[in-house]
């Protein structure tokens, strides 16, 4: 069974349009003017421009992944249709006796809100503070891949000391009454070795009776998991959709309300304007760890310009300049990969102009410039798209050649 979010059927615009360049002026502080209202010192401004400019403590922005329960609490909690369906699913099975095992699994591309999914299924099991009702997070595959070593992180070394015959007997020895959901986050960067081991560590777990297990990965290591084992067949799939405009905003709009100052009680979008938001909802597809990036390059552009109001010319100039780099350097963790992702982007917007009109032109140009593979180079554009810094759409005029174009 296969759940899924519909949200906006807007068509987005092209937003690689030169035009979009220009600044308005009238947004700039003039630090020369002394008869200027807005003027602040700039050595003071620098420092404290966030407060004194947009009555923020700090960068709401800064701050794009969720690692743990911590930070999960940290921020407000965007709650889409899908998570009302999971929590009531929950709560359903919470109620049924006897135990039934159930085995979730949530898919969605990077960045898409995967772990801050888990960890709000999480939080609604923890809050219902039922006795027999336990779970456990796993940040990786590596806790749940060795049978025996899951199994002591369970029960704890005193209950794992018994002489129980195997791993299977102490488990359903000591969850006997309780129910308890394993929730297993797999990193994008997990590999296919550790996918095959995580696959026979599930097939495994079916045997221990009160565990349930929810799971989250992206459509790529689906697929490859459906190539080493039938377990997935098992699991309910809900699938994580980008958010529409509205949602783009009301997670701006919460990101601001966590470090605004108190004494503020002017329009809560401030200092983006309506415009801004669209135009960060165009670029980021909706992903709303690309929404927090904008937002995030947008305001510190803006504060070190000594710009008051954000606008949709603003988030271009900015998004322009820093945006690209900026996603690479925080989903890309090896230097060398980096480097060849820029260069690959930038060989996509210099050199073809943004727009590369057949992949295999792209492909015997950067074998031509660079040496490489043909593979080599379907790689990394399969990265940048799934970064939303590319997107590949059919030529209108003939309908089958492929167009690569540079996001923004």
């Amino acid at each position: 069974m296969q759940y899924t979010t519909s949200n906006s059927n807007k068509q987005l615009n092209n937003i690689n349009n030169s035009n979009n360049l220009s600044k308005s002026k009238s947004n700039i502080i003039n630090v020369n003017n002394p008869n200027n209202p807005n003027i602040l010192n700039y050595d003071y401004a620098t420092e404290h421009g966030l407060r004194e400019l947009y009555y923020l403590t700090r960068n709401p922005f800064s701050i794009k992944m969720v690692y743990d329960y911590t930070d999960f609490k940290a921020f407000p909690f965007l709650m889409l249709e899908i998570h009302r369906l999971l929590r009531s699913r929950l709560i359903t099975e919470s109620l049924n006796l006897p135990f039934e095992r159930t085995y979730t699994l949530i898919v969605g591309d990077r960045g898409i809100g995967k772990t801050t999914t888990l960890m709000f299924l999480k939080d609604v099991i923890e809050t219902m503070k039922k006795p027999n009702m336990k779970c456990k997070y796993f940040p990786s595959t590596k806790g749940v891949s060795n049978l025996q070593l899951l199994t002591r992180s369970i029960v704890g070394n005193t209950y794992f000391e018994k002489k129980f015959s195997d791993s299977i007997t102490t488990l359903n020895n000591f969850l006997s009454g309780t129910r308890y959901y394993l929730i297993i986050d797999v990193p994008d960067s997990t590999t296919n070795a550790e996918l095959r081991a995580l696959s026979y560590a599930l097939e495994e777990i079916k045997a221990v009776k009160n565990i349930s297990i929810i799971m989250a990965m992206n459509p790529q290591h689906v697929s490859k998991m459906e190539n080493i084992t039938l377990i997935l067949g098992k699991f309910t799939s809900f699938f994580l959709d980008p958010f529409d405009y509205e949602h783009t905003r009301e997670l701006i709009v919460d990101r601001l309300k966590t470090a605004r100052l108190k004494t503020y009680n002017g329009n809560e979008l401030y200092p983006f304007t309506e415009d801004a938001v669209q135009k960060i909802f165009e670029i980021s597809k909706g992903n709303p760890r690309n929404i927090l990036t904008c937002a995030d390059v947008s305001l510190n552009f803006a504060r070190e310009k000594r710009i008051r109001k954000i606008d949709s010319n603003i988030i271009f100039e900015s998004v322009s300049k820093y945006y690209v780099k900026k996603i690479i350097e925080e989903r890309t963790h090896i230097p060398s990969e980096r480097k060849l992702l820029m260069v690959l982007y930038n060989e996509i917007k210099n050199t073809f102009k943004g727009e590369a009109k057949g992949l295999m032109a792209l492909l015997n140009h950067m074998k031509k410039k660079y040496g490489w593979s043909e593979s080599r180079t379907r790689r990394k554009l399969s990265i940048l798209q799934k970064y939303g810094l590319i997107e590949v759409d059919r030529d209108f005029k003939d309908g089958w050649t492929n167009v690569i174009r540079t996001i923004p």
